[in-house]
């Protein structure tokens, strides 16, 4: 199969401007790669294309192309939803429809056929929501080579090592009330972020996907694979053993040690939303719940009895769940390790809190009855290794019992705690370090406690 490319973009984008548009073309076309733009603009300027024609070329384009890149920005994104009063842009509207309807929904999986694009310099602000969470994500100049290697090495659709491959099934849900798959809220546009450390689990080439995945692959952060439950996806991250040397846990507060993470486990890239708890439960327990976009807030008012004992058993019973996955919490050495992502500051991008890195109390003036507390769970950048939210928003749980200091034998006289790390949107900067440790009593369902899951499963390059 011939590998073809469609890019969609807005016209009279002050973030793409025509030339840079045609670069990108012409990069691709340079790897060897056929591209087609989309032309809509010319309708209505040079008169090419009458409307009916241009969405039957469009309609083609589509079907014809191996992948799409969708150059976004702000205004890419007001198009995509066709907001009231936004001038133009019936293109970016139609393009939308028609990759979500006939790619992403009826396909099921979008398998890397569908790339965002975006300047440097820009944070997630300009994906639009239906693309942000399963369409890998590249910058121009600081990805352009990695863009063009997946462009040109990965798997063409509905192949696998040269042979048509059945599309993995997603795990479907119990019967219970559907929530819409989740997808992240906007974030602001932040500064570039140094080059992140490499994940120990990156690899030259893509693997095979886990047999529990509706979609794999490999980004600048590492392995991830998607694990969906009737039509609603939660991204895991694959989280490599640390090797020998271990990593230095804790700091000169908590008391420090060195730790060894002997076996890789995959770990969701979030807190758990709202929208993942609902459709694996049928029910939604959070008190932050309103809202269009409360659904990609993280569930709370969960407590760690409702995690292991209802939220796990109603996971691992849907039809076809593998024997040979095992859902759990992380341990406290695991979210340590997956949260510092092989950095020692304080928190993953330095040792002063950024309130535009994640959610805490900066100034101490929230209470426990605001109306507003929890944000969307990948508002704010990822860590080096793709996780989401590891300093704020909720408390994750973790399966540990706690103990005064980590390395002692005895808990505590009342064994029904356990230990919760991150901090959350009520407490100040501190208690959301990497190091910082605390502990509630598992019968407890607050609003400032979440948590995310790991899966116990063979590595990225298993079937």
């Amino acid at each position: 199969m011939e590998r073809r490319v469609l890019i969609s973009y807005a016209s009279e984008d002050p973030d793409w401007d025509p030339e840079q548009v045609e670069a990108v073309a012409s990069a691709i076309e340079q790897a060897g790669i056929r591209v087609h733009l989309d032309r809509w603009h010319q309708r209505d300027r040079k008169r090419r294309l009458s409307l009916a024609e241009w969405q039957a070329w469009m309609d083609a384009s589509i079907d014809g192309a191996t992948h799409i890149i969708c150059l976004v920005s702000p205004r890419y994104r007001e198009l995509w939803s066709r907001k009231p009063g936004v001038p133009g842009g019936y293109g970016v509207a139609f393009e939308s429809i028609r990759l979500i309807h006939h790619l992403y929904l009826l396909k099921q999986h979008n398998d890397g056929r569908i790339l965002t694009l975006r300047p440097d310099g820009h944070g997630y602000d300009g994906i639009p929501r239906d693309l942000a969470l399963d369409c890998p994500d590249y910058c121009w100049v600081s990805h352009r080579e990695i863009l063009l290697s997946h462009l040109g090495e990965a798997e063409l659709p509905g192949q696998v090592g040269g042979e048509e491959a059945a599309t993995p099934a997603a795990v479907p849900a119990p019967a219970a009330a559907k929530a819409p798959a989740r997808v992240p809220a906007p974030a602001p546009a932040l500064a570039q972020p140094p080059a992140p450390a490499r994940s120990p689990a990156s690899a030259p080439n893509m693997q095979p996907r886990p047999s529990w995945a509706s979609a794999s692959g490999k980004d600048d952060h590492g392995h991830w694979a998607d694990l969906t439950v009737d039509g609603v996806t939660q991204r895991m991250r694959w989280i490599a053993p640390s090797g020998p040397a271990g990593f230095e846990m804790g700091d000169a507060e908590v008391g420090r040690s060195r730790e060894v993470v002997e076996a890789g486990f995959w770990l969701a890239d979030t807190p758990c939303t709202q929208a993942f708890w609902q459709v694996v439960t049928g029910k939604n327990p959070s008190h932050f719940c309103h809202g269009r976009d409360a659904l990609q807030h993280p569930v709370e008012g969960v407590s760690w009895y409702c995690v292991t004992d209802v939220f796990i058993p109603f996971l691992v019973s849907q039809p076809g769940w593998s024997k040979d996955v095992a859902p759990c919490l992380p341990t406290e050495v695991e979210w340590e390790y997956a949260a510092r992502a092989g950095t020692t500051t304080t928190y993953w991008w330095g040792d002063n809190w950024d309130e535009t890195r994640g959610n805490a109390d900066m100034h101490g003036t929230r209470r426990f009855g605001d109306k507003e507390g929890t944000t969307p769970v990948n508002r704010y950048r990822p860590n080096p290794w793709g996780l989401y939210d590891v300093h704020g928003n909720v408390w994750e749980w973790c399966a540990d019992e706690w103990r005064k200091r980590r390395y002692e034998f005895l808990v505590l006289p009342d064994a029904d705690w356990r230990v919760v790390r991150g901090g959350s949107w009520r407490d100040l900067p501190g208690s959301a370090r990497a190091a910082y440790r605390s502990r509630e009593p598992c019968k407890r369902p607050d609003r400032n406690l979440g948590f995310r899951f790991a899966l116990r499963s063979s590595g990225p390059g298993a079937r």
